[in-house]
């Protein structure tokens, strides 16, 4: 479905819910005698919709733990090179 409505050049959502779109997709599929497309899973909307808040709250969790795992690099560099001055006898005041 998503090959099709990017050929046509807008988003797959019509393909399931536009009646329209719905007819003429049944139609071109019976004309070339292939089997329907069928959906991936058996989810309502309700579903989907819930479904797709769940990836976007899981999305801003897994961006924020990204800039929470860059900035603890950032500071063991840091501490790296004041073990490395301790090491080399260089007095560090921090």
């Amino acid at each position: 479905m998503s090959g099709i409505a990017e050929a046509c050049g807008f988003d797959r959502q019509i393909l399931y819910k536009n009646p329209q779109a719905k007819k003429l997709l049944n139609e071109a599929i019976k004309h070339k005698g292939l089997k329907g497309i069928e959906a991936r899973d058996g989810n309502t909307d309700a579903e989907r919709i819930a479904l797709e808040r769940q990836i976007t709250a899981l999305q801003q969790t897994n961006s924020s733990l990204i800039a929470e795992v860059y900035d603890l690099r950032q500071k063991l560099k840091r501490f790296k090179h004041i073990e490395e001055m301790i090491e080399l006898g260089i007095r560090v005041i921090i």
